[in-house]
């Protein structure tokens, strides 16, 4: 529009010959320009009909002004000047819909790469988990067993020194390999119930070390599903191993509750509290998902004056 006024301003007749082949190709070619995106959906298309369907009643205006189809006025004399200012402002909010359009689909793709990181992270648990679980029952059916049957066989021996010394230190082994099978993989959830499983392993894991272990523990029954169960126990199990590790604690207090309609799995200890950048590390990261794969919550804070506290809220479905 600007050319078409520059050449009439220079020579009238020109200037007519110009809207009218200008007016002629701007259809053609936004036509099929606006064909094409709005059958592929492309939302600022209309925007684009509309500013095409403005332009054409200034330029037919103009031009039956021009050609004396219309009296002069000051509307037929400023029409193209009033439809391109117009056309302008069209496009200015055609631009911004476009950068809002862009933004929308910057959000969504970095939510598809947050959602894809963490199906990878819960395949990648998912995948630790079974693994732990075939090694688990290896340990405890293969292993475990056949240092029994030896230890059985040296027993039977006639008694000596040397040989009670074999049996002590098969019987560590085989109390070692069973505590690791123990560790790799929480059979006892299945065989002692999600509490009871829970209970003893916070009973093992922080008294041996020392510290002063409190358990205020309801019974969750059927509360929760099996997958359910064991996400929480290993929570629950790098919070103690971290405890025992680097809190410096002297007493840890622990809770199994059942709300009006949640589970809450909640530990304490009066140690050094959450050091700078601990919130990041993988046995915390790896709490997290577990938490989210199960739909719980999940949060981790520093106690005043000292300490730290896990909370894990499971919801009741």
């Amino acid at each position: 529009f600007i050319l078409v006024i520059v050449v009439n301003l220079i020579n009238a007749s020109i200037g007519i010959v110009v809207v009218g082949i200008y007016m002629l190709t701007t259809l053609i070619v936004m036509s099929y320009v606006i064909y094409v995106s709005t059958i592929n959906g492309y939302k600022p298309a209309y925007i684009l009909l509309f500013t095409l369907l403005l332009m054409f009643p200034g330029g037919i205006t103009y031009y039956a002004r021009t050609v004396g189809l219309i009296d002069p006025s000051w509307f037929s004399d400023n029409v193209l000047y009033l439809t391109t200012s117009i056309e302008a402002m069209v496009l200015s909010f055609a631009l911004v819909y476009r950068i809002k359009l862009l933004n929308q689909d910057v959000e969504r793709h970095q939510q598809m790469a947050i959602t894809a990181q963490s199906n990878l992270s819960r395949s990648l648990l998912k995948a630790a988990d079974n693994e732990r679980g075939a090694i688990a029952r290896e340990l405890h059916d293969s292993f475990g067993q056949g240092l029994l049957v030896v230890k059985n066989m040296v027993s039977r021996l006639a008694q000596s020194e040397p040989q009670q010394q074999v049996i002590n230190q098969l019987r560590e082994l085989i109390s070692d390999t069973r505590n690791m099978a123990r560790n790799m993989y929480p059979q006892q959830v299945e065989a002692l119930g999600f509490s009871t499983a829970l209970k003893t392993m916070l009973s093992e894991t922080i008294p041996p070390s020392g510290l002063e272990l409190k358990l205020e523990f309801d019974d969750v029954g059927s509360l929760i599903g099996k997958e359910a169960e064991l996400h929480l126990y290993r929570i629950a199990q790098e919070s103690a191993s971290n405890i025992v590790k680097h809190a410096k604690a002297q007493e840890v207090h622990a809770f199994l509750t059942v709300e009006e309609n949640s589970v809450m799995l909640r530990i304490c200890d009066d140690g050094i509290g959450l050091q700078k950048g601990s919130a990041r590390s993988m046995g915390i990261l790896n709490m997290r998902e577990r938490a989210a794969i199960v739909g719980a919550s999940f949060e981790i804070r520093a106690v005043v004056p000292n300490g730290t506290e896990v909370t894990v809220k499971l919801p009741i479905k």
